[in-house]
């Protein structure tokens, strides 16, 4: 995911306060704030706006890490069953090759 001026990561676990599982990497030269928790809870009481407009961004990015989730649970579905299937074929060859 590309993220763009204005963008933010890390809101998840500052929010949730679940371990950080977004990590980025800078293409061009940028400016990074960087927050702690307790700081953007004060905040976020002070400026409600401002609580809605992450906690949205929250709901958002946790929507999106779902459809991931589960397109990588088809994936591996998939994955598993080609994978037994050819364990089966494979099995089925050598005992052809050995009768």
């Amino acid at each position: 995911m590309r993220l763009g001026e204005g963008d933010c990561f890390g809101e998840i676990a500052i929010i949730t306060g679940m371990p950080r599982t977004a990590s980025a990497i800078a293409h061009t030269n940028c400016i990074v704030l960087g927050l702690r928790r307790e700081k953007l809870q004060g905040l976020m009481n002070e400026y409600q706006n401002l609580r809605y407009i992450i906690t949205s961004a929250v709901e958002q990015r946790m929507q999106e890490t779902k459809k991931v989730d589960q397109q990588v649970v088809r994936r591996l579905t998939v994955s598993s069953r080609l994978t037994k299937d050819f364990h089966r074929i494979k099995t089925c060859n050598k005992l052809r090759q050995t009768t």
